[in-house]
């Protein structure tokens, strides 16, 4: 309701909505474009810095490479080699989507998943992401309530 609501063009996002719940396309798919709707562009576009700042060397490399992996240089806009890899909020949902498929799901498709012994201690990996995320999913959780408490 929420998503319709911030469309200008009711036929248009019902069309929409009902696409995305008749077609292959996934509620992934839906909240991506729901959260381009719903947050200002500005914070979309706001820095997302991944920190890798473990006592250990190896760790950082690993984890900084990894992450590395799910980010296309257009995507990257400053990296710091092991020790930081700055993108942007807009990239996160894609970013969680593809870690989540390629490591639990073993998605196929032509690209190598990512196996346990692939990443080094990673609870600390999946840390430094999901920290990030439930912020992300924190941010459009209040500008939901905000949305939902001026209608």
């Amino acid at each position: 309701m929420i998503y319709a609501s911030l469309s200008r063009d009711y036929h248009g996002s019902f069309n929409k909505l009902k696409n995305f719940f008749d077609s292959s396309k996934s509620e992934l798919t839906f909240f991506d474009e729901f959260v381009k709707k719903l947050l200002d562009t500005s914070l979309l576009e706001s820095p997302l810095i991944f920190n890798f700042n473990t006592l250990s060397p190896d760790l950082n490399k690993n984890h900084f490479v990894i992450i590395k992996q799910f980010l296309t240089d257009n995507n990257i806009d400053n990296q710091i080699q092991n020790v930081s890899i700055t993108t942007s909020y807009q990239h996160l949902l894609k970013l969680a989507i593809d870690l989540r498929n390629r490591y639990f799901h073993f998605a196929v498709g032509g690209q190598r998943n990512i196996r346990s012994i692939d990443i080094i201690e990673n609870d600390v990996f999946f840390k430094i992401i999901n920290e990030e995320l439930c912020n992300w999913l924190s941010i459009i959780y209040f500008d939901i309530l905000a949305v939902s408490a001026n209608k």
